[in-house]
């Protein structure tokens, strides 16, 4: 039984499943949103067909599929940021806390229009 508790006490130190678990929502939210944004997408591009090719149906269409290829995107930028920042502030010279800490208000910020613009370019490296 104490084998069983320490092997849960080592799960839940990794710090990759912590932030898992701690943003499941991505998970419970997105791949439903992809699943239905491309079926969406599917079948608008079926009636689009059915219908000697309307045009705008198929600008629908396309604008489904492009959502479903931003929410997943979003879940694997997301799945490599996970993995990566446990390593940057597990191995860095300071942790994050530190490190933030001692920023300016304008580095503070700097900080975070740079990642989220990495974000983006994540995005749509993964959507390319």
């Amino acid at each position: 039984m104490t084998t069983l508790k320490k092997l849960g006490r080592k799960i839940a130190s990794i710090n990759v499943l912590r932030t898992f678990w701690t943003s499941i929502r991505d998970f419970i939210f997105l791949l439903p949103a992809a699943v239905a944004f491309a079926f969406t997408a599917d079948l608008i591009e079926r009636f689009a067909t059915i219908g000697d090719g309307a045009n705008w149906m198929t600008r629908v269409g396309n604008v489904f599929a492009s959502l479903s290829q931003l929410c997943v995107a979003h879940l694997a930028v997301f799945i490599l940021i996970a993995i990566g920042w446990p390593s940057l502030n597990r191995f860095g010279n300071f942790s994050f806390a530190t490190a933030w800490g001692t920023l300016p208000d304008w580095g503070q910020l700097t900080m975070y229009v740079g990642v989220t613009v990495g974000w983006f370019i994540g995005c749509a490296i993964v959507i390319a």
